[in-house]
């Protein structure tokens, strides 16, 4: 029993009574979303475990993504914003395409004359 007379449970106990993900409640604790949690380091000096009232109420948060910034929704509405050009990414997947067909170009160049040549040795 706490100091108010309510009874402490583990989040493991919390999670199945109110039907909640374990990971979602550990990561509620973490940013300190429950009221009348309580962190306690373990006796053995090494990390810490938590303890929180049975009746405490599930934080109110909103679904979804976060909503983007005002400086994206500006360029976005903008007419005049110029097409973006080829990512460096892409350039660079070119290029090592292009560096891949070398070796390939260079041994039939040499495989060619060394039959003009008369052939290996």
């Amino acid at each position: 029993m706490s100091k108010k007379g309510q009874e402490m449970v583990t989040p493991r106990q919390y999670s199945k009574l109110h039907e909640v993900a374990y990971t979602t409640l550990m990561g509620w604790l973490r940013q300190g979303l429950i009221e009348g949690a309580i962190r306690e380091e373990n006796p053995y000096g090494v990390g810490y475990y938590y303890k929180l009232p049975r009746n405490a109420e599930m934080p109110k948060l909103k679904p979804g993504p976060k909503p983007k910034s005002q400086a994206t929704d500006e360029t976005q509405g903008d007419a005049s914003v110029e097409p973006t050009k080829k990512s460096a990414s892409s350039r660079k997947l070119k290029t090592n395409a292009e560096k891949r067909a070398r070796p390939v170009k260079m041994l039939r160049k040499i495989m060619t004359s060394s039959k003009k040549e008369g052939g290996t040795k």
